[in-house]
């Protein structure tokens, strides 16, 4: 899999199990993440994302966004999106 860094977790709420991320670059619904932080290293699909409290399926760079997540978070972790790598046709 290849990663690009997308942003970085700016708060952490942990009654909603949600996180407020900076965003660099792209961010879609569905994306598959990996947040990589002090005490985390969580891979997870992106199943819920908002921008004050408006739901959203996609979010640049500059922005901020709200996602759902399964396991708390610090802030400063780094999120990446993770892509398959293409490697041509198989016949």
């Amino acid at each position: 899999m290849r990663e690009t860094k997308v942003g970085v977790v700016e708060h952490y709420f942990p009654r909603r199990r949600a996180a407020v991320v900076r965003l660099e670059g792209e961010l879609h619904l569905g994306d598959t993440v990996h947040i990589v932080g002090h005490g985390c290293d969580l891979v997870e699909r992106v199943l819920s994302m908002e921008i004050e409290k408006r739901p959203v399926n996609d979010a640049g760079g500059g922005t901020r966004v709200g996602i759902e997540v399964s396991w708390p978070l610090r802030e400063g972790a780094t999120v990446f999106v993770a892509k398959p790598e293409y490697r041509g046709e198989e016949f």
